[in-house]
């Protein structure tokens, strides 16, 4: 439909002092209220989230990258594109990057279409992109099938670009062309948003009650004497008084009428509207500061959630638009954004990441540093890789002898002692004291449960269940296996903690006490195996 009516303008002229430009046209609602984007915007929901969805983008790194052709299939910045600085540091002379990208994503999010228009050099190089704004713009469908875009600018002169020389970002769109505006298709919640706060508005502003009366035990003769006690009384509490000191004679006495904003449903109305436009977003209501369900132990998945759902939209629309309206090399070039950043979690939770990735080897430790902003250091480049892992078919303890072997002046195989005997012995070393370091662990933490539950089987139950998921990540990093094996055995471990539980419900004697004892004795060698390879 909005096709259509923007064909339908395409000889009307409009002047620089005309409503139009000045007056978004916008639709009244069942509420009563004229729906706009501009009047949308004093929502303090619809302001939210529009700059949620506009800077949270275009605070993120958005670097040009170059994919290399070769049997690693590497990849790099391509700093040297004469579009790398375009799209990572400044498009335009007046706008950075983040200016620039936080603009067409507002317009995006509130009228449906960000729009810039392309500027080349004389070579044909792209070396700009300027705004243009949506009110102004409308699309022009040609009898060829292609499009074409007419601008009227500040200065009320028209334009005319082809279909090349305009970035186009389209937000939702009916008909693949030209994006609609959330305001538009929402005016119903919105304006009943709005009205609800124009109501609010006017309770507070004293036009729908009173604030109290007066009460007292005695006649007044007349009105007129009736007027001049409320009169006084009233200069008297009037607002450049209301800390004095008022007197009341005759057994009158004064009381306030006291409504609350829960008694007449506001602050439930108002709450309830607020979540409805972040569903109309898409939008988290813990990030535009409805915080009723985010709590420490899980704002950090909710996060996690925005950054996936509601923020990667945003950025493949970003991404995809560069490619297709900037970028020849398709094949070849590609933009980026950097979301590790919003992805990062506290400080223990990074480093235990950052662990796993060394000891299996696909992180280098430099590449770390660099993840923490630190700087490299010499010799921390090369990818570590666990002693009792090796490549299929081969020995880890001889290769890695053998490399430290062949670093050594005149070095081959011919030691005075075998290397694969000294180097096993230390690995079964390591093995057996990671694997007592578990074991006494979980028997030390199912003693202390036992002691705390007692008589409570359920109770211990749900513990044990508990404990064994989070005893897996340890497992896992202490005695240098994958998760998957980590797993196989916490599971089988909690299998048979219930298993004793249950024959302990069922009158057996002391089975669980039994089964740590038992645990103590072979349970360290069984993992010191499963720790060392074998």
């Amino acid at each position: 439909m909005w096709m259509a009516q923007q064909v339908a303008r395409a000889d009307t002229r409009y002047g620089p002092l005309d409503d139009y430009w000045y007056s978004p046209f916008g639709m009244a609602t069942a509420a009563g209220v004229q729906v706009t984007v501009d009047k949308a915007l004093q929502l303090a929901a619809v302001l939210a989230c529009s700059r949620v969805l506009s800077e949270t983008p275009a605070q993120l790194p958005l670097p040009l990258m170059e994919q290399e052709f070769d049997k690693k299939r590497r990849t790099r910045k391509a700093t040297d594109h004469h579009l790398y600085s375009l799209i990572h540091d400044q498009p335009n002379e007046f706008q950075t990057s983040y200016e620039f990208r936080r603009l067409l994503g507002v317009h995006t999010v509130l009228r449906g279409n960000g729009l810039a228009k392309i500027g080349f050099t004389g070579a044909g190089k792209i070396e700009s992109l300027t705004p243009m704004h949506p009110d102004r713009t409308r699309m022009e469908l040609l009898d060829s099938g292609e499009f074409r875009y007419k601008y009227v600018d500040r200065l009320n002169k028209d334009h005319t670009f082809l279909r090349e020389e305009v970035f186009h970002l389209r937000g939702l769109t009916f008909e693949g062309l030209w994006g609609v505006s959330l305001i538009d298709l929402e005016r119903q919640s919105i304006g009943a948003a709005l009205a609800v706060q124009e109501y609010a508005g006017r309770f507070f502003s004293n036009s729908v009650a009173m604030s109290g009366y007066i009460e007292t035990e005695r006649m007044f003769k007349d009105a007129e004497q009736r007027e001049k006690f409320r009169m006084s009384f009233g200069q008297a509490v009037k607002d450049q008084n209301r800390h004095g000191l008022g007197l009341l004679e005759g057994g009158a006495k004064y009381n306030q009428l006291q409504i609350s904003n829960e008694q007449a449903q506001f602050l439930e109305t108002r709450k309830y509207l607020d979540v409805d436009i972040a569903r109309i977003f898409m939008v988290p209501p813990h990030k535009i500061g409805i915080l009723d369900r985010a709590t420490f132990s899980n704002i950090e998945h909710q996060s996690l959630e925005f950054v996936i759902y509601t923020l990667m939209p945003w950025l493949v629309m970003w991404e995809q638009a560069i490619k297709r309206d900037l970028i020849l090399d398709t094949d070849r070039y590609y933009p980026k954004h950097n979301v590790s950043g919003l992805l990062r979690g506290d400080t223990l939770s990074r480093y235990k990441a950052h662990a796993v990735g060394i000891q299996w080897g696909f992180k280098t430790r430099n590449e770390v540093r660099r993840d923490e902003d630190d700087n490299p250091i010499d010799g921390l480049d090369d990818p570590l890789q666990p002693v009792n892992m090796a490549a299929a078919g081969g020995d880890a303890s001889g290769d890695i002898m053998r490399d430290r072997g062949a670093m050594m002046p005149g070095a081959g195989y011919s030691y005075a002692y075998n290397p694969s005997q000294d180097v096993g012995a230390r690995v079964n070393r390591l093995a057996r004291q990671a694997a007592e370091r578990v074991v006494s662990k979980e028997v030390k933490a199912v003693q202390r449960a036992l002691d705390k539950f007692g008589e409570e089987p359920y109770d211990i139950e749900a513990w044990a269940k508990d404990f064994y998921e989070g005893h897996t990540v340890f497992a896992s990093d202490v005695l240098a296996v994958g998760p998957e094996m980590a797993r196989m055995y916490t599971e089988g471990t909690c299998y048979e903690l219930l298993g004793a539980l249950d024959a302990d419900k069922a009158g057996a004697d002391n089975a669980t006490i039994k089964l740590l004892e038992r645990w103590r004795e072979e349970k360290t060698d069984r993992l010191a195996a499963i720790a060392g390879g074998e």
